[in-house]
């Protein structure tokens, strides 16, 4: 049986599925590490109530006391969208660099080293009332988590021979 990933890799559906699953791995990983977070400190959807007072009433982040569930499918709607237009950015950085790199490895390690630190120096410019509240560390370890589940799936999808060996490895590496 041939696939399209073995026909043409840069095909419209290809990108197309990319994207979707880049922005539904992306967003569901975000969204499930700051749940988790917000569990640990007993608090659950206390990021989505800081965010969603900031996006939606322009309150201060130090107001917040409780949860408001109100703000969840709200800023849900948000969520999405921003994270289903990341999945259209990345699956486009991907397929060009893929086609015009001789070494896309190397160029897609530069630009994600670049995106992590232009996230950080953002998100401790813009979102310092939320990050006051959330701390710093979580929102570097949820992006840093949220990364390497795109980049499995990257890995997996454009690069079979690679993911299949590395998941040898990790058998290997557990004896």
């Amino acid at each position: 049986m041939v696939t399209t990933r073995e026909t043409n890799p840069h095909e419209t559906s290809n990108f197309i599925f990319d994207a979707f699953c880049t922005a539904g791995i992306a967003g569901s990983v975000t969204a499930l590490f700051f749940l988790l977070v917000d569990v640990v400190r007993g608090i659950p959807f206390f990021t989505t109530t800081v965010v969603g007072t900031l996006v939606f009433e322009g309150s201060e982040a130090g107001t917040i006391t409780t949860v408001n569930m109100g703000l969840v499918p709200a800023l849900a709607m948000v969520h999405f969208l921003v994270f289903g237009l990341l999945g259209v950015a990345i699956s486009i950085t991907v397929h060009e660099v893929e086609m015009r790199a001789s070494h896309p490895a190397v160029v897609l390690g530069a630009i994600f080293i670049l995106a992590q630190l232009a996230f950080v120096a953002v998100a401790a410019l813009y979102l310092q009332p939320v990050l006051s509240r959330i701390g710093l560390w979580p929102v570097i370890v949820g992006n840093l988590v949220t990364c390497a589940a795109v980049g499995a799936f990257l890995l997996a999808h454009h690069r079979p021979q690679r993911w299949a060996r590395l998941i040898s490895a990790m058998r290997l590496a557990r004896g």
